[in-house]
């Protein structure tokens, strides 16, 4: 019962204070991972790094949903690309597809770690957090 009331008000709590605001954080985040690899040269930091950047990224992109009026946020990357091809100009689908390709399999699932690409991803990221936010 308890876990379902801290379900509940998480839910309540991502409506009111929207996907955007988490995005930003998570992607705040991700920058100091990345930062703190950099400093002890430790690529395995990076990863983690890596993975709460795509996290960003997912949640903007279910801002952007929201923000359309979507009432089926999808939780599969298909159902997310699907609504994307729908709702976003060419710009955003761009900047998702190369900061996911990046982050998500470069980063993370192959663990390529090049701090350099990695920034230029953070700062498309934040642009299309920003563009979303500005909808």
């Amino acid at each position: 019962m308890i876990l379902k009331l801290m379900l509940l008000t998480e839910l309540k709590d991502m409506r009111e204070n929207g996907y955007i605001k988490k995005a930003k954080k998570f992607l705040e985040l991700a920058k100091k991972e990345i930062e703190k690899s950099k400093k002890n040269s430790d690529p395995h930091i990076a990863v983690d790094g890596c993975a709460k950047g795509y996290l960003a990224l997912d949640l903007a992109t279910k801002g952007l949903f929201q923000k359309k009026g979507v009432k089926q946020i999808p939780k599969s990357y298909r159902g997310t690309r699907y609504l994307l091809q729908k709702y976003a100009d060419k710009n955003l689908i761009r900047i998702f597809g190369n900061v996911r390709d990046i982050l998500h399999i470069d980063g993370y699932y192959e663990q390529i770690i090049n701090y350099n690409t990695i920034t230029l991803a953070f700062e498309d990221l934040e642009n299309y957090i920003k563009t979303i936010e500005n909808l």
